[in-house]
């Protein structure tokens, strides 16, 4: 299984808590945790290697196979996304080609990409360590996590004064 906790924590968020009722922070930081997830999952998705696509297609918030969990307090203070997938003998193949440094991408596709790929993108990851292709991505989101927080404590605010 390979998963991560998100937790949000930023001083406006802070201020926040103590000033109104945890039901008025109920809904805006739902819909935080829930782009944050989407985040998430979007960018392992580019990140994930592909063989047969299983993998790939367990990356997102409603999938048939994937892990989404939000904290059902009130309001919430974290949300867990991963995939549960494993191999044909049961291993959890998803972490280890997260931890391992012995496993590489194949190539085929725009694997790693931000954008759309192009002639010249195909095969940009292959021969590279997969090391890190979930894991990684809480480095690369953390101004988009910071964005979402913001965009709450302003909801918030607007809402509340």
């Amino acid at each position: 299984m390979t998963e991560i906790i998100v937790r949000a924590d930023s001083a406006d968020l802070q201020r926040l808590r103590r000033k109104l009722k945890p039901q008025q922070l109920d809904r805006p930081l739902r819909i935080m945790f829930e782009r944050m997830a989407d985040i998430y999952f979007n960018h392992a998705k580019l990140r994930a290697p592909v063989d047969t696509g299983r993998l790939r297609s367990s990356l997102a918030r409603g999938a048939a196979n994937c892990i989404y969990e939000l904290d059902r307090a009130v309001p919430p203070g974290w949300v867990r996304v991963g995939t549960p997938v494993v191999n044909d003998q049961g291993k959890s193949y998803p972490a280890i080609l997260d931890t391992s440094p012995r496993h590489h991408y194949r190539g085929g596709g725009a694997q790693g990409l931000r954008r759309r790929a192009t002639s010249a993108d195909i095969g940009a990851l292959k021969g590279k360590p997969t090391r890190g292709w979930f894991s990684g991505v809480a480095n690369l989101v953390q101004e988009e996590f910071a964005a979402e927080m913001e965009r709450a404590a302003r909801l918030i605010k607007r809402q509340f004064g």
